[in-house]
């Protein structure tokens, strides 16, 4: 019998949505992408100038119980724009969703949070009255911010992930904006309703994350069993970028004892590595996955493998980065998230970057960074073609024995009109 036609690893999952493809009726832009202990799935993005949380059940059809018809639309403040960029189950069961509310004259705008109940109605006990816009007291490359004097407005934020603590709390990581040049990556910890946690650094209940004195960007973190956490983005040096990973004691202070005081440096001349994902194995080891391009040529996908001391792996790729060309078409391709199952094995998501041609695409490895030939097309890679024109994957995660992807499609190239889309594939 055709492989194809039997049940294998990276193929879609025929029992959700369309033939393993969820479409819901609605725009504009998905962003991220989470699966409840119910089994729904959990996309945060944007409808016109509203942040939107969509509820599927575990077939891929919208939650009629959730919102109107699965949808939920809100602002984080009155006016200007609100975005979500990941939703998260609470412990209690009520439903985090953070976010970006920018207006006009922001760089990257505030990073934002919503909480609502299961029915899709806000909860009125965090932040204020449902919602909170962070704003950090902070200007350039200032790491006292307690000594700090400001106006009462923030420079401008541009947040990437929060993560939900077993015990409620709260990591935020951004990017503080105070100009086009003068950038620093924030990683903070908030108490379940919103406010700072002031036993994190000192009584600040934040920390700013910067190499040296050159401008730092963060995209992503991950905590440790210890309770340490793992961020990681890149940092301008010179006209390079360079992938970067830091690791911050519980207390909120660098760990020092991390890579090279502190930090874990991914560098080539005249080279941009950027890293925007991070995964964990069951033995401590750190997998980060981004892209390298020169500005030039076309964008390939990077996968790194470090120790948990902040070494190159030696066990992953022979203690090398995993450098790969997933697709032809000049603009290349790059991976924008990963996971380890529990066997160890590594899926990352990305997409290829050739306009028309743009597809979402995934890879599975084993734990030494060798493809994983029993996915997909027996190569390791699986390539989806969602729409007629461009398709962007923004995130994933795996839901036990499947893995599921979430982003936007362009529907209508005349009117550049992106709807959200949502993929199942067998693990």
């Amino acid at each position: 019998m055709d492989r194809n036609s039997e049940p294998h690893a990276g193929m879609l999952d025929l029992s959700f949505g369309e033939q393993g493809k969820a479409f819901p009726d609605t725009g504009e832009t998905v962003n991220g992408v989470n699966v409840t202990p119910a089994n729904h799935v959990l996309l945060a993005g944007r409808r016109a100038n509203d942040y939107m949380i969509i509820r599927l059940q575990s077939n891929g059809r919208t939650d009629p119980s959730f919102g109107q018809n699965g949808i939920v639309t809100g602002k984080f403040q009155k006016g200007f724009v609100s975005i979500g960029l990941s939703a998260s189950m609470t412990n209690d069961g009520r439903i985090l969703l953070a976010g970006r509310y920018s207006k006009p004259g922001d760089i990257s705008g505030s990073p934002a949070l919503a909480r609502h109940h299961q029915d899709g109605s806000l909860d009125t006990s965090f932040g204020d009255q449902g919602t909170l816009v962070i704003r950090y007291p902070i200007k350039p490359y200032e790491t006292d911010a307690r000594s700090t004097q400001t106006d009462g407005q923030s420079a401008t934020v541009g947040m990437d992930k929060t993560l939900l603590l077993p015990d409620g709390k709260i990591l935020v990581v951004s990017t503080h904006n105070f100009d086009y040049s003068t950038i620093v990556g924030v990683l903070a910890r908030l108490n379940p309703d919103g406010s700072f946690d002031e036993s994190f650094n000192d009584g600040k209940g934040f920390t700013v994350v910067k190499y040296q004195n050159n401008s730092t960007q963060l995209s992503t973190l991950l905590q440790q069993p210890d309770g340490k956490i793992i961020v990681a983005g890149f940092t301008v040096v010179a006209v390079d970028e360079w992938g970067l990973v830091a690791r911050i004691n519980a207390d909120g202070t660098l760990d020092t004892h991390f890579g090279e005081s502190g930090f874990f440096l991914t560098r080539g001349p005249a080279e941009k590595r950027r890293i925007f994902a991070l995964a964990s194995q069951s033995n401590g080891s750190i997998i980060a996955a981004g892209d390298l391009g020169t500005g030039v040529s076309a964008l390939r996908c990077l996968l790194l493998g470090l120790t948990a001391s902040g070494t190159f792996d030696p066990l992953f790729n022979k203690g090398q980065p995993l450098i790969t060309q997933e697709d032809e078409h000049q603009l290349g391709s790059q991976w924008l998230s990963v996971a380890t199952q529990p066997d160890s094995k590594i899926v990352v998501q990305g997409n290829t970057a050739g306009l028309q041609e743009s597809d979402v695409i995934l890879r599975r490895y084993s734990a030494l960074g060798e493809p994983d030939l029993d996915f997909g097309d027996q190569t390791g890679q699986v390539r989806t073609e969602v729409g007629d024109y461009i398709d962007m994957g923004r995130s994933m995660t795996l839901d036990g024995t499947r893995i599921v992807v979430a982003g936007s499609y362009m529907k209508d190239a005349n009117n550049f009109d992106f709807r959200p889309f949502a993929l199942r594939y067998l693990a």
